[in-house]
């Protein structure tokens, strides 16, 4: 079973969401600044700060799903299904990408450069429609939604993926963890024992909360168990199964 730990890089992927965050600041800041040399520097800096938050937008959401995980739908090592698998979108598209290059040839991207000038053309009114409203406006677009796509996908990727995947796995466990411990409560009844549903719900409840603290690395609990902290095995599932049992006395 996959492990519950912290992932190591994620202060590194906080500490590149903050550098991406600045630089969106940046891009913002600049528009500021080239709204300046307009007459109608205000409007100039409304409409501009708008497509700068709008493309960023649109980068972040296209940068959660390429980043977002997907839920396995194929059995892992262990034989079970629930678990989250990374996201591989952005790596099949980049494939597709290269073939097509190959395949229609570099003089198409010409079309491409029509496009963005007429991009930048659309846009420049909005820059204050001079000379450099153009350029400036597309390089504010294309910037931005860069920025955008990076701080969507650094954040799923690195920071959402890895609490998603620990709240599956611990979901996980709950269920695995429960379903062990009705095993016992029915082998007890079998040997003609008592159990009423209190100790049931009991019993299931305290497995779940051992199970919690021993996948979350609580080395106290864990060895007062006689197992080792962090993710559980069979034995250590068997254990925290066998021990709720016994604290619901059944």
């Amino acid at each position: 079973m996959t492990t519950n730990t912290p992932v190591p890089y994620r202060a590194d992927a906080r500490t590149t969401l903050v550098a991406l965050i600045v630089a969106a600041a940046i891009i913002v800041l600049l528009v500021a600044l080239y709204s300046l040399t307009s007459k109608d520097g205000l409007t100039v800096f409304a409409g501009g700060g708008l497509i700068s938050v709008g493309s960023a937008a649109i980068g972040v959401l296209l940068g959660l799903l390429f980043g977002v995980p997907h839920s396995g739908d194929k059995p892992t090592a262990d034989g079970t299904k629930w678990r989250l698998v990374p996201n591989t979108s952005l790596d099949q598209i980049s494939d597709w990408l290269t073939k097509i290059l190959v395949g229609v040839g570099l003089t198409q991207l010409f079309d491409l450069t029509q496009k963005l000038q007429a991009l930048a053309s659309y846009i420049a009114p909005v820059f204050g429609g001079k000379e450099s409203s153009a350029g400036f406006g597309l390089a504010v677009v294309l910037s931005s939604s860069a920025v955008g796509f990076m701080i969507g996908f650094v954040w799923t990727k690195l920071i959402l993926s890895p609490d998603l995947a620990e709240a599956s796995e611990g979901t996980y466990n709950d269920v695995v963890i429960k379903a062990k411990v009705d095993q016992l409560v029915e082998a007890a009844k079998a040997n003609h024992k008592s159990v009423s549903r209190g100790q049931h719900r009991m019993a299931r409840q305290v497995a779940t909360d051992l199970a919690r603290k021993v996948s979350s690395g609580d080395e106290a609990i864990a060895k007062e168990l006689g197992i080792d902290a962090g993710p559980l095995d069979d034995h250590a599932i068997e254990v925290v199964a066998q021990r709720a049992v016994e604290d619901a006395k059944i």
